[in-house]
């Protein structure tokens, strides 16, 4: 469900997919990070996942590959971000202890939506 009703929202907004990881790159290489984690608990149309992310300088991801990640330029993850954290789901996608919770497409659809309202 976050494939076939978050991405379109991500790719509009100028981000590439690497399976559920989804990165805005800027011009000199920094990055924005979005890293859905998903639970074991989902199934069916109920989706539970953690949203991790994380924001890079280029030179920051440079100084990583230097140190010896050779993919933090190229691929950077949501582990070695010069700043990361996990995004606390929004007000009525929260399962109640602390997962994001998608039930149904309409879920899906309004959280694209709330994607639209991010700068």
């Amino acid at each position: 469900m976050i494939s076939r009703r978050l991405w379109p929202a991500l790719k509009t907004a100028g981000f590439t997919r690497s399976a559920g990881t989804f990165r805005l790159r800027s011009g000199d290489g920094g990055a924005i990070v979005l890293g859905f984690q998903g639970s074991a608990s989902s199934g069916g149309d109920l989706s539970l996942f953690y949203l991790n992310m994380a924001a890079s300088t280029g030179n920051w991801l440079r100084w990583q590959e230097s140190r010896g990640y050779p993919d933090a330029f190229r691929l950077p993850g949501t582990s070695l971000g010069q700043w990361w954290g996990r995004l606390r789901a929004a007000p009525g996608f929260d399962d109640g202890i602390g997962r994001w919770q998608l039930a149904s497409v309409a879920d899906a659809e309004g959280l694209g939506g709330l994607l639209d309202c991010v700068p």
